[in-house]
């Protein structure tokens, strides 16, 4: 195994274990067939709504050895169950939202019925352990910043209680 990739599952296996000690539940997943960790992890009260979301944290897999650099993803889930009937109008406040998101982004899966809150990192391969942590630490609390910041309105839209047009009132005054 390769340095970044012992580097990579240190990293994950770390917020494993601060997760466990939160009692947040949280499951490091290791798929053999493609070389990914996942680390989910169920967030009870980040939304407003009381519907629990999901975080998942990875690194991409590297395209080539060259590369000096690691790409750390947080992809928040914040709803699972998207109606068809309101999916216009979450895709234009999606967009509308992004114009103010100050890093990462929401994206709409439709065809799985799920919102997200997507946030990568370019980090350089030669970081330390600690240095490494530290990047990939930040860039998960920016995104459950971002998905607890956003995501209610886009609930909203989601749910059919708001279109699009005033979200892009509220955000815009």
């Amino acid at each position: 195994m390769k340095k970044r990739d012992v580097m990579k599952q240190l990293v994950l296996t770390t917020f494993e274990n601060e997760f466990a000690e939160e009692l947040v539940p949280a499951t490091l997943i290791n798929d053999k067939e493609t070389g990914i960790s996942v680390l989910n992890v169920m967030f009870e009260q980040l939304v407003r709504s009381g519907k629990p979301s999901y975080g998942e944290f990875f690194f991409i897999p590297d395209k080539d050895d060259e590369s000096n650099l690691i790409i750390f993803e947080s992809v928040i889930t914040v709803a699972d169950e998207l109606s068809a009937e309101t999916i216009d109008e979450l895709l234009a406040a999606v967009a509308s939202i992004n114009y103010f998101v100050t890093s990462g982004g929401y994206a709409v899966d439709v065809k799985g019925g799920r919102l997200l809150y997507r946030h990568s990192v370019e980090v350089n391969a030669d970081l330390n352990e600690n240095e490494l942590l530290d990047v990939c630490e930040r860039n998960m609390n920016i995104s459950l910043q971002m998905a607890a910041y956003y995501s209610d309105i886009l609930i909203e839209v989601a749910d059919g209680e708001r279109d699009s047009a005033s979200v892009i009132e509220y955000y815009a005054r």
